[in-house]
């Protein structure tokens, strides 16, 4: 957890040991770094188990496999004397009776609580390590959104913030995995506000971000989701 919060730099970091192999006292052991790395707004500590079923000839179950991530240490449960190759499709209620799916989902961003739900709103974008920092929006709608115009001709803004570790040296905006526009800034701070006024196409469109440093390093923000109000 140091290595990951101290040295490379990351939001978040998850120990996701086998669920059969994990002993009462290591659990424990887990449960108390991450409390003590724990840093709100700063990087989240997350406690889980792997939990999965081997596939083997002759079985009538494929091979399973689940990492359970805890929103945080207080309700994180380890199911004890589960083994791994105990798992069966018809079995699945003993998992889901040692854990509460409203405490565990998939890995928050940073804060345990707030960016629990971000990553849920799929409010959140990818880097290749570099610290970027992206806005993305879509008629004003953050990244991860689904939003909804009244007719085929109602235009689109679009404005993105990015703060680069070096100068940026492209920025695309994809628009339905075509680039729809590109700009080189050559700066480490670039702004975007564009107006997509094409008519909107029957089955709708999506937006997302690309964006590429002159270091190599890429960002790419979640799209936003554009569909008519109502269909005949």
């Amino acid at each position: 957890m140091r290595f990951a919060r101290d040295t490379i730099g990351l939001d978040f970091t998850a120990i996701t040991d086998s669920v059969n192999s994990t002993r009462e006292d290591e659990w424990r052991t887990l449960l108390h770094l991450v409390k003590g790395f724990t840093e709100p707004g700063k990087f989240a500590a997350l406690a889980g188990f792997e939990f999965y079923s081997t596939e083997k000839p002759g079985r009538p179950w494929p091979r399973l496999d689940r990492n359970v991530i805890f929103r945080n240490a207080d309700v994180a449960r380890l199911p004890l004397g589960m083994g791994c190759d105990d798992y069966r499709p018809q079995d699945s209620t003993a998992l889901f009776d040692a854990v509460d799916l409203n405490d565990a989902l998939i890995v928050p961003h940073q804060h345990p609580g707030g960016d629990w739900q971000a990553l849920h709103n799929r409010s959140c974008y990818a880097t290749t390590r570099a610290r970027i920092i992206v806005k993305f929006s879509v008629n004003g709608a953050p990244m991860g959104s689904e939003i909804h115009v009244a007719g085929v001709g109602e235009s689109r803004k679009i404005e993105a913030e990015i703060y680069g570790t070096t100068k940026i040296e492209e920025i695309n905006v994809i628009r339905n995995g075509q680039v729809f526009a590109a700009v080189s800034p050559d700066s480490e701070e670039a702004y975007i506000d564009l107006v997509d006024e094409d008519p909107l196409i029957a089955r709708g469109c999506y937006y997302y971000l690309k964006v590429k440093q002159t270091d190599g390093n890429i960002v790419w923000a979640s799209p936003v989701w554009v569909d008519l109000c109502s269909r005949e």
